[in-house]
C-alpha cells in the first residue's frame, strides 16, 4: 500500500480553490452497514444515496468514499444533471498492480513489458453490476478523485456531457462495458491526471474471441462492416464499439477564450474495439475509432490539448489503436505530446501507435492555425497489419496555405524502434499542396530495426514535389 499523488492533488485543487468550506453538504459513504469508522455524519452505504439520488446529489456537495468495496447494483445508472461543484472523493491510499495481472485475467498472450508497467488502484473501489454506471450532464466543476471504478456502464463506465471544468485525479477505470470514459464537450479547464484506464470494453471479454490471425469475431461470426447489424442470436455486434477513453468536442456557444485539456501521468492499456478487420479498411470510420485514447476536436471552438508523461500500451483497433487524434479545422487548436510512450499498439489498418486525421472545412476556409507537436515520444514494437505505426492523413483538398511559417506538424527527438508494418511514419495528402510551407518538420528522430530504411517514410500526395518537409533524422533517410 502506498500513499501517492498528494502533492499533485493539492496543486490541482488549488486551481479551482475547491475547499471543504465551499461545499454546503458533505456525505460519507461506508462500504458496509457499519458506521463505526465514519469520520462524520450522515454516513450510509452507497445504495442509500443512489436510491435517493435526487435528494443527495445537489450542487455544492461532496461525497467521501471510505476505503473498501462499494457495490453499485441498482440496475440503473446514476444521473447527475444541471448541478455545480460536485465531488466524489475516495481514499488516498493506493495498491500497486501491473498490466500482467489484467493480461492473465483476460487470457491474452503475455509480453515481457506487461510486468514492468504499473498502475495504482485506490482502496475506495466501486464495483458495478447490472449495467450500472455514472452519468454527468451539464455540470460545472466536477471532481472525481482517488476512486476505482470496475465493471461499470453499458455505453460507458463514466459518461460526461457538457461538463465545464473537470478534475479527474487518482482514478482507475477498468472492465467497463463500452467505453471506460466517454465525454462530449468537456470544456473549460479540465485535468485528467495520475489515472489509469485499462481493459475497457468488457463486451470484448464477454463476446469476442481472437481468430488464428488475431482478428476479432462476435460469438464466432466475423464482424462485417458492410452491414449495419450482424446478429448471432441476440448479440448485436455493432453495439460493441468501445475502448478506454473517447472525448468528442462539438462546437458550442458555451466557450471561453481558451479551453484547456491536460492529461498527465496516465496509463491507457488493453482497450479493444470490435471493428477490427483489415479487409474492411476502406470502410473504417476515421472519426472515432481508436481504443487507447481518442480525441475528436471541434471545427470552431479553440482547444489546447497537452498530453505528458503517459503510456499507451497494447490497445487494439482498426486505426489509431494507442492514440487517435481527429481535428476538424479551421479552429485554432494546439495539441502537444511530451514524454509519451506508445508501445505494442495493434491496428488492422493503420496508426497502430498514433493516428492523426485532419478534416479541413470547405473552400471558404483556407488558413490553418492548428499546431501538432511531439517531443521526446517513443513508438516501440507497434504492429499495423496493413499500414504504418504513425499515420498523418489530410482528408480534404480545401486549404492551400498555413497562417504562419511554423510547421503544422513537428516531431522532435522521437524514437521509432522495432515497429513492423509498411512504414514507421506515413503522411498522406488528399490536397493540392503547391502553397503549403513547412508542413512537417522532423528533428532528431531515430529509427532502429524498423525494416528497410526506404520504408521508414511514406509520402503520398497529388504533387509530392511541391511538399516542403524539413527533416533531420538519425539514420538520415531521403524523403
Amino acid at each position: 500500500m502506498v500513499n501517492v499523488w498528494s502533492i499533485q492533488l493539492v496543486t490541482l485543487m488549488s486551481l479551482w480553490s475547491l475547499s471543504t468550506a465551499q461545499y454546503a453538504n458533505t456525505f460519507y459513504i461506508t462500504p458496509n452497514a457499519s458506521t463505526t469508522s465514519c469520520p462524520g455524519n450522515p454516513c450510509y452505504e452507497l445504495k442509500i444515496y443512489l436510491q435517493n439520488a435526487s435528494y443527495y446529489f445537489q450542487s455544492n456537495t461532496q461525497f467521501i468514499f471510505l476505503p473498501g468495496n462499494h457495490t453499485f447494483d441498482t440496475g440503473i445508472p446514476l444521473v447527475v444533471e444541471g448541478k455545480e461543484n460536485i465531488s466524489l472523493i475516495g481514499s488516498n491510499n493506493f495498491t500497486v498492480h501491473t498490466v500482467a495481472e489484467i493480461v492473465k485475467e483476460y487470457q491474452f498472450d503475455p509480453y515481457a513489458e506487461d510486468k514492468s508497467i504499473p498502475f495504482f488502484r485506490s482502496e475506495s473501489i466501486i464495483y458495478c453490476y447490472n449495467a450500472t454506471g455514472f452519468s454527468f450532464s451539464s455540470v460545472m466543476n466536477l471532481s472525481l478523485i482517488n476512486l476505482s471504478f470496475i465493471n461499470c456502464g453499458q455505453l460507458a463506465g463514466i459518461y460526461m456531457f457538457k461538463i465545464f471544468n473537470l478534475l479527474m485525479n487518482g482514478v482507475s477505470v477498468q472492465n467497463s462495458k463500452g467505453y471506460g470514459v466517454l465525454g462530449w464537450n468537456v470544456l473549460g479547464q479540465s485535468f485528467i491526471v495520475n489515472s489509469s484506464f485499462i481493459a475497457n470494453n468488457q463486451y470484448v471479454k464477454d463476446m469476442l474471441t481472437k481468430t488464428s490471425v488475431g482478428h476479432l469475431q462476435c460469438n464466432g461470426v466475423d464482424y462485417d462492416h458492410n452491414t449495419a447489424y450482424v446478429n448471432n442470436g441476440s448479440v448485436d455486434c455493432t453495439a460493441l464499439a468501445g475502448g478506454n477513453m473517447l472525448l468528442r468536442f462539438l462546437d458550442s456557444t458555451h466557450v471561453q477564450n481558451s479551453n484547456q485539456l491536460r492529461l498527465s501521468n496516465l496509463l491507457f492499456s488493453l482497450g479493444v474495439d470490435a471493428t477490427f478487420e483489415s479487409q474492411y479498411c476502406s470502410l473504417v470510420n476515421y472519426t472515432t475509432r481508436g481504443t487507447g485514447f481518442t480525441i475528436s476536436l471541434p471545427k470552431t471552438t479553440p482547444m489546447n490539448v497537452d498530453i505528458q508523461d503517459s503510456i499507451f500500451y497494447r490497445n487494439q483497433a482498426s486505426i489509431g489503436a494507442n492514440i487517435h487524434i481527429v481535428d476538424f479545422l479551421p479552429a485554432n487548436h494546439t495539441v502537444s505530446l511530451k514524454n509519451v510512450s506508445s508501445i505494442r499498439g495493434l491496428a488492422s489498418c493503420s496508426g497502430a501507435g498514433m493516428e492523426l486525421n485532419i478534416f479541413p472545412l470547405p473552400n471558404s476556409f483556407n488558413i490553418i492555425n492548428a499546431t501538432y507537436m511531439w517531443f521526446n515520444c517513443n513508438f516501440i514494437t507497434n504492429n499495423p497489419e496493413s499500414g504504418s505505426t504513425f499515420h498523418i492523413q489530410i482528408f480534404s483538398d480545401s486549404f492551400t496555405q498555413l497562417s504562419n511559417s511554423s510547421p503544422l506538424v513537428l516531431l522532435h527527438s522521437g524514437n521509432f524502434h522495432n515497429n513492423v508494418g509498411f512504414s514507421s511514419l506515413k503522411i498522406t495528402f488528399a490536397i493540392s499542396p503547391q502553397n503549403i510551407f513547412n508542413f512537417v518538420e522532423i528533428l532528431n528522430c531515430t529509427f532502429m530495426d524498423d525494416g528497410d530504411l526506404e520504408s521508414q517514410y511514406s509520402i503520398h500526395a497529388s504533387s509530392s514535389s511541391e511538399i516542403i518537409i524539413n527533416y533531420e533524422v538519425n539514420p538520415t533517410v531521403s524523403l
